[in-house]
């Protein structure tokens, strides 16, 4: 493969993840215009139509949703591997305070801080829960875990978590009684426990899509609330309908506490990454703790 190919499927992949040129294009370094004309002459190379173009928004075509998912997989286990060779490196010192929400804490930091803790004695980890986007600067922070889609320009980031993939789901008690869930729209009809947006305080609709289109649906309900674990909570105590990560849920879905509906129009959400300034010199604790989360990512 030719350096310039791996170039594209990069910029590629760097544009699905982060939902535009102009994005993608600070994420490289490099102009939204040049962006646009690697994604022309890729498509040209592979003979097929990666994404459909408005003045507003990119969409990927089917052909282009597959190519993204070998892309992460391919680049993942190239990142992997480098990290876990560079983990047997000298041994860090120091603390790093890191910034993160529950869900992330749950599913990546608490089962692995004890192999931190063994490989690794002479980190310190601080660990601020926060379900809001936080200054990493401004609070002193070290780095931070954050969705892909929720990583800013101008911060270096570090995929340490595949794609999350979104399910609708409610206690058979509460479907028992419901009416039934054949459809996205069919949700206008149920009390869907909603949460804000991290970035905005408002509610966002829930996204759903089955290979051919996508569907966005503005729910209703009686509850709103900040985080995650309540949404869980509330949906395990037969209240309503919660839109989750299925990582997040898989413990209530093993245990029949919750049941998914509309899992043929299940979506998926960029994954966890790890990430902090880019214009200041990273202190080795912190390229330690990279490259651990990045060597145990899934």
């Amino acid at each position: 493969m030719q350096k310039s190919e791996v170039g594209e499927f990069l910029a590629f992949l760097t544009v699905a993840d982060h939902g535009g040129f102009a994005r993608a294009g600070a994420k490289l370094g490099v102009t939204a215009s040049a962006i646009s004309q690697t994604m022309r002459k890729l498509e040209l190379r592979l003979g097929v139509r990666l994404m459909n173009r408005t003045t507003r928004s990119i969409q990927l075509t089917e052909a282009g949703i597959h190519l993204a998912s070998e892309l992460r997989l391919a680049f993942d286990q190239i990142e992997r591997a480098g990290a876990a060779a560079s983990a047997f490196g000298d041994q860090a010192t120091g603390t790093v305070r890191l910034t993160t929400s529950a869900v992330a804490a749950e599913l990546l930091i608490r089962p692995n801080l004890a192999e931190l803790q063994r490989l690794h004695p002479g980190i310190s980890l601080e660990l601020s829960i926060n379900e809001q986007i936080v200054d990493i600067v401004g609070q002193r922070f070290d780095c931070g875990i954050r969705r892909g889609d929720l990583v800013g320009a101008d911060m270096v980031s570090h995929r340490i978590s595949p794609d999350i993939r979104m399910l609708a789901v409610a206690s058979p008690a509460y479907l028992a009684t419901a009416p039934a869930i054949e459809e996205p729209r069919d949700l206008r009809m149920h009390n869907c426990i909603r949460i804000r947006s991290i970035g905005t305080g408002g509610v966002p609709p829930w996204r759903f899509g089955n290979g051919i289109l996508f569907v966005d649906v503005k729910v209703g309900g009686t509850i709103a609330v900040d985080t995650t674990t309540v949404a869980l909570a509330a949906a395990l105590n037969g209240t309503g309908i919660a839109y989750l990560g299925s990582d997040f849920l898989a413990p209530s879905l093993r245990s029949g506490q919750l049941v998914p509906v509309l899992e043929d129009w299940a979506i998926s959400r960029p994954g966890f990454h790890l990430c902090y300034p880019g214009r200041r010199q990273v202190p080795q604790p912190l390229i330690t703790l990279t490259q651990f989360l990045k060597a145990r990512a899934g």
